[in-house]
């Protein structure tokens, strides 16, 4: 069997790659509409403000945080000191004082029982809890209509607690005071007393506090809330492909992609270090992909092309297309000689010399 055409072939796809692999690729980035913005098309000062979030990113790590699922935060609970948006209604353990204007022997001062109820004199235990002061007044009034003559009756709530504050009792301990120490869901969701399943993942701290207000004021609880980041879930960005050490990467700082790549061994030989991809969310939470040419930056010193690379991120290094075409050919030859009962070994480091001999 005759192997030159297989040769020649083989000669001519590698001459072509490496004619192919001349050109340069441009660093760029897959806008939401799926067009691409290239890197080297921005303004000056595009440039300018590109090179200083690096920059400040370094200093100052993300900005701002995110929370995601794992992370440890402490609740807080502020009862408000605003005014009450609705007329108080009377709850359980509030202490009343009942007085009738014109008929004293009457008059009561009571506590409001677990089960919502008050006693009265010559009438059956009534529920109370859930109205207004001025409603059971006027109620009481009807009530003993049958015994005394125009009854008028006020009610004074002496002894209370707003529902902001019954809920500062639940949620208080030891370790956070009037606040609820927890840990965000796998889901992203936090659990808390009074409310469903919140969402907290993608948002920052503060925008997760203002959610949770907003939560229990549609419950009728004024209370102010604050959110303290106490612990975050482990942070890694995964890198895979033509590198020295792939795999995950355990980060506890702002990371640059320069950074990244050098910790996991560097771009391999076999590696395109113009098409490196970055898959990542950015601050609103969408997810982006840019792909960056690593010459630009530590040969052309584009700085503005380098980027902070975010917590859960994939890095991908590819390999070049002069290495595909290497293992296509590999694989492909050797399957040949295989199957024809031969042994064969084909290396892809190519010089000028090897694309001599591949067309002979």
């Amino acid at each position: 069997m005759s192997y030159r055409p297989l040769r020649r072939l083989a000669g001519a796809v590698m001459s072509l790659l490496l004619i192919a692999g001349c050109a340069q690729e441009r660093s760029f980035e897959v806008a939401h509409d799926g067009s691409r913005v290239y890197l080297d098309d921005l303004s000056d000062q595009q440039k300018a403000e590109a090179r200083a979030r690096v920059e400040e990113g370094l200093k100052r790590g993300f900005e701002p945080y995110l929370l995601q699922p794992g992370d440890t935060i402490d609740v807080l609970y502020h009862p408000s000191q605003k005014i009450e948006r609705n007329s108080y209604s009377i709850a359980v353990g509030d202490t009343l004082q009942i007085e009738f204007l014109y008929n004293e022997e009457f008059n009561r001062t009571v506590s409001v029982r677990p089960d919502g109820k008050i006693s009265l004199p010559a009438k059956n235990p009534i529920v109370v809890a859930g109205m207004t002061p001025e409603d059971l007044a006027l109620w009481l009034e009807d009530l003993y209509g049958d015994l005394l003559v125009d009854p008028s009756v006020s009610i004074n709530v002496m002894d209370f607690e707003t529902a902001a504050q019954r809920l500062a009792k639940v949620v208080e301990s030891v370790q956070t005071g009037q606040g609820r120490r927890v840990v965000v869901a796998p889901d992203g969701t936090v659990s808390l007393p009074l409310l469903n399943p919140t969402a907290a993942a993608g948002e920052t701290t503060e925008k997760f506090g203002k959610t949770i207000e907003a939560e229990y004021a549609a419950r009728n609880v004024d209370v102010e809330i604050s959110v303290l980041l106490v612990d975050t879930a482990r942070q890694q960005i995964f890198v895979f492909g033509e590198v020295g050490t792939p795999g995950p990467q355990v980060v506890t700082g702002p990371r640059t992609l320069l950074m990244t790549i050098a910790a996991a061994g560097g771009v391999l030989p076999t590696g395109a270090s113009d098409e490196v991809r970055v898959f990542y969310s950015d601050s609103e939470g969408a997810r982006r992909v840019r792909s960056i040419n690593l010459h630009d930056i530590v040969d052309e010193f584009r700085i503005e092309q380098d980027m902070l690379v975010p917590s859960k991120s994939v890095v991908y290094v590819p390999p070049t297309d002069l290495a595909l075409a290497g293992r296509f050919i590999d694989q492909t030859l050797r399957g040949i000689l295989l199957y024809n009962g031969f042994g064969f070994t084909f290396s892809y480091d190519v010089n000028q010399q090897d694309l001599g001999n591949l067309g002979n």
